[in-house]
């Protein structure tokens, strides 16, 4: 019953039949509002009665369905960012105040980037610069500049060609190949972050993924409750106005793969290091950089820095860390309350991907009944809310159309692959 209250307290705002002309504050823009981390931007601005609106690309995108928000669908602009900075320019003739601009993922990003000039004018920025985005969505200039401010990373190359592989040391086996930039890998494979055991299998992968831009890195061995967070949010000003740390407990996939249950944990010594190195990259706006403790030298190695909200967001809200209300106060210029101090032990969980991740161990004969039972998470989704119940109704036919749509491209890639070193050894 304290959970029905809870979400009966939380979630009042209703703005279904609202239009936007009726707004003279400030709105915050949620770009992309498709999954999520979105509707926990959503969920939060709520909570403190902060009106919001959400631009999707993605026709079950969870932002057009929530009567929390006014959702807006827009074209695909990941291919042609002028599709979004047209969405935006008319959008801006609808506003009363310049709109504060939250995106979400990284492909809206590189959009951001590349109508910068254009949108400037009619929008407030809660990430960093163009040009500092530009850099810090290069994995690898992460790494080098993380490496120079003292903060301890895994071994990682980026190699431009397949000869470069012969710089992969043989005690670095299993390794962890990813995208080097954004979400071009992620598109081109449909995931995250692959594990490679051999050297012949990291040759054959690479050249069925290079055209996507990759980074090589050392895996770190430990399990998923070995994954630390360290949100923030530094304004314009070079002001820490909020901070968070978190810690994985399960993800999905197994050992690579995005949280699906969490829980606020300050004792991960991640703060110091992180601010450390946000400083020396002068960076401003919301950002989440993830480590895992490597058991070897103790030491908190840095996975990667998201200039933008972050999957499992949420979770700092109930933690009484709420990014998305201090990100708007502090862009419309409003006044901020004391910066509060997170409550630890605040467990999130994504259920629909828990869901996922039984029946993943269930396909690979893994699941353990009894294990299962003692495990049931007890976290808070932000999926669900009394006030608010579509966007848990669509997100099954989200998760089909995603899921469906990268595993048929992956399969696509290594078939191609195959065929192309099939000609090649023929011609050999």
């Amino acid at each position: 019953m304290q959970y029905v209250i809870q979400y009966c307290k939380y979630y009042v705002i209703n703005l279904k039949n609202i239009k936007i002309s009726q707004f003279d504050r400030p709105l915050p823009i949620i770009i992309n509002a498709g999954w999520i981390n979105a509707l926990g931007l959503i969920r939060s601005l709520a909570i403190e009665h902060i009106p919001s609106i959400s631009i999707s690309r993605e026709k079950f995108g969870l932002g057009l369905y929530s009567n929390q928000t006014i959702g807006l669908h827009c074209p695909d602009y990941r291919k042609s960012p002028e599709d979004l900075a047209a969405a935006l320019l008319e959008l801006s003739c609808r506003l009363k105040q310049p709109g504060i601009l939250m995106p979400t993922d990284d492909l809206t990003l590189e959009a951001l980037i590349q109508i910068d000039e254009q949108i400037s004018p009619y929008f407030i920025k809660s990430y960093p610069s163009a040009n500092l985005l530009d850099f810090i969505l290069d994995k690898y200039n992460q790494y080098l500049s993380a490496k120079s401010a003292g903060v301890p990373v895994p071994f990682t190359i980026a190699p431009e060609k397949i000869s470069d592989l012969d710089n992969w040391p043989e005690q670095f086996f299993p390794c962890v190949v990813k995208g080097r930039r954004g979400k071009q890998f992620n598109m081109t494979t449909g995931f995250q972050a692959f594990l490679i055991k051999s050297r012949r299998e990291l040759e054959d992968f690479y050249t069925a993924t290079a055209q996507a831009g990759v980074i090589i890195q050392e895996y770190i061995p430990n399990g998923d409750d070995h994954l630390f967070g360290y949100s923030s949010y530094i304004s314009s000003s070079g002001e820490l106005l909020g901070e968070f740390i978190s810690q994985k407990t399960q993800q999905i996939p197994r050992g690579l793969g995005v949280m699906c249950r969490g829980v606020g944990n300050s004792g991960a010594a991640v703060g110091a290091q992180s601010l450390a190195w946000l400083q020396s990259l002068g960076y401003t706006g919301f950002s989440y950089i993830e480590y895992k403790l490597d058991p070897r030298d103790g030491q908190y190695k840095l996975i990667e820095l998201n200039a933008r909200s972050w999957l499992n967001q949420f979770m700092a809200t109930l933690s009484s860390v709420n990014f998305p209300a201090i990100i708007y106060h502090s862009c419309a210029g409003e006044k901020l309350p004391p910066m509060k101090k997170q409550v630890d032990g605040v467990e999130w969980v994504s259920w629909m991907e828990d869901v996922l991740y039984v029946l993943g161990d269930i396909i690979r004969g893994r699941f353990n009944f009894r294990e299962w039972k003692a495990s049931l998470p007890h976290g808070r989704d932000v999926l669900f809310g009394w006030k608010d119940p579509l966007p848990a109704f669509i997100i099954p036919l989200y998760l089909f159309e995603t899921y469906f749509n990268n595993r048929v491209k992956f399969k696509k890639l290594l078939s191609h692959n195959k065929q192309n070193l099939s000609q090649h050894d023929s011609s050999g």
